[in-house]
């Protein structure tokens, strides 16, 4: 996550506006694709703190209502001869963000996914419409109750 931060921050100084590649899912929050596995959901909004929400790498995403759904491969970074570099990922994670009053839910496992009342909603939603994919890993349908 720090290195999240660092990164953005130099999107920042070099003149890179975070908007850039970026598209609004609902309500100022944002898929921003930054390159390679660089997938976020960052906020834009007055609402509450702005910037990342989601870090890198956003797997999938579905907006059900006013609720985004999304999973992530988290990326394990590590810094070797002065350059960092990704040397793995993690264990799939998964969000649950509410638009409207801002609140979300995650990361949470598999295992916490199927005891999430927040949850119900989009296991039916997944037969009716397909989650915006970004990689095959980390599916929003695996994580169903």
């Amino acid at each position: 996550m720090r290195y999240t931060i660092i990164i953005l921050i130099a999107f920042f100084l070099s003149g890179c506006g975070i908007k850039d590649g970026t598209v609004e899912i609902a309500a100022e929050y944002y898929f921003a694709f930054a390159g390679g596995e660089q997938n976020f959901i960052i906020y834009e909004g007055e609402e509450r703190s702005k910037g990342v929400i989601i870090s890198a790498s956003l797997s999938q995403f579905l907006l059900v209502d006013n609720v985004i759904y999304a999973s992530r491969k988290p990326l394990i970074s590590q810094v070797i001869d002065d350059v960092l570099k990704v040397v793995g990922k993690g264990e799939c994670e998964y969000y649950f963000i509410n638009t409207l009053d801002h609140t979300v839910d995650g990361p949470l496992n598999v295992n916490q996914v199927a005891k999430s009342k927040n949850w119900e909603k989009v296991n039916v939603e997944l037969d009716i419409q397909k989650p915006v994919i970004m990689s095959s890993e980390c599916n929003l349908k695996s994580a169903r109750i």
